[in-house]
């Protein structure tokens, strides 16, 4: 009998408004929102900030200076993107035959005038060589140098813990 009917706010309850449910209770966010803040840090800059915008200067400057050294061929886009030949690789299943053509060309796996075979065979071919570029990738980001990566994977049948630890030797 105490209790009021379904939908209306209890005594002293605001009623149903911003933030609030048909039931009248209130929601978590703006429940959250409206509770100060437990941070000993003022909500605008502050330690945290400083740091961040540290941490994106030290970024720039480090890729520019791999940039300069030669060790990366361009730096990545705004919003992080991968650098230029990651991220320039397209979907092979969208690829049109002249396409996966050129790129095996470009790689030296076809040779001028040679008979390219099937779109399958083009993907299977390509799809074999980005995995092994993906290899060395990941050698290469350890350290080592391209050249000295290739020929470890190539010794090893292309296994990357086998050319690993032969690189390590």
């Amino acid at each position: 009998a105490g209790q009021p009917a379904a939908g209306q706010p209890a005594a002293g309850q605001p009623a149903a408004g911003p933030g609030a449910d048909p039931g009248g209770a209130v929601s978590e966010a703006t429940r959250l929102s409206s509770e100060p803040s437990l941070s000993s840090e003022p909500s605008s800059g502050g330690p945290r900030a400083d740091g961040a915008e540290a941490a994106r200067s030290a970024l720039a400057e480090l890729q520019e200076a791999l940039v300069a050294s030669g060790v990366s061929e361009a730096a990545p886009a705004e919003g992080g993107a991968e650098p230029s030949g990651a991220a320039a690789l397209r979907a092979l299943s969208r690829m049109k035959k002249s396409e996966l053509v050129d790129e095996c060309l470009s790689r030296g796996l076809l040779r001028e005038g040679e008979s390219p075979g099937t779109v399958a065979e083009l993907r299977a071919t390509l799809r074999v060589e980005r995995k092994r570029d993906a290899l060395i990738g990941e050698l290469v980001e350890r350290g080592f140098a391209a050249s000295r990566a290739r020929s470890a994977l190539q010794a090893t049948g292309w296994s990357l813990d086998a050319a690993l630890a032969k690189l390590l030797e």
